[in-house]
């Protein structure tokens, strides 16, 4: 067991990591500054999160493909996101 996460998230996670994690994704994407999540989905599967949608710029995509990654307990993520034109 992780020594940050609770004993609740960590029978959440033993049973189905998906919902929790789904969740901590969710919550760390929206977290980072200066970025726009209202058109990102996330994904989960088992312990891989796909991220979808639109968003503003490349560097837009990149931070949230790196708040994914720091969420524990997530193996891979794989970045769909389009950046938008104009």
């Amino acid at each position: 067991m992780d020594g940050g996460m609770s004993i609740e998230m960590w029978l959440a996670e033993r049973d189905d990591p998906a919902p929790e994690l789904l969740r901590r994704v969710r919550d760390e994407v929206a977290r980072t500054g200066g970025l726009d999540t209202s058109a990102i989905t996330v994904r989960v599967s088992g312990r891989s999160v796909t991220l979808t949608g639109t968003v503003s710029d490349e560097l837009a995509s990149i931070e949230a493909e790196r708040a994914a990654n720091r969420v524990t307990g997530v193996q891979a993520v794989t970045n769909e996101l389009a950046v938008m034109e104009g």
